[in-house]
């Protein structure tokens, strides 16, 4: 009597590396920007920062 692979417990992912591929060209743009963009966001915050202290002092 032969078994069936799904009744058997072995499960079958055809497809994984799409779903790999999919998750990696959806974050890489992300992070991407993230990596160029941090510098000056960083200074951004920074002067933002220094202007909400300062400002009682003006």
């Amino acid at each position: 009597m032969r078994r069936n692979r799904l009744s058997s417990g072995v499960h079958s992912r055809t497809g994984a590396t799409l779903d790999y591929m999919l998750v990696i060209a959806a974050t890489l743009p992300v992070v991407l920007v993230c990596v160029t963009m941090g510098k000056r966001i960083m200074q951004l915050v920074w002067e933002m920062l220094c202007v909400q202290v300062s400002w009682p002092f003006l």
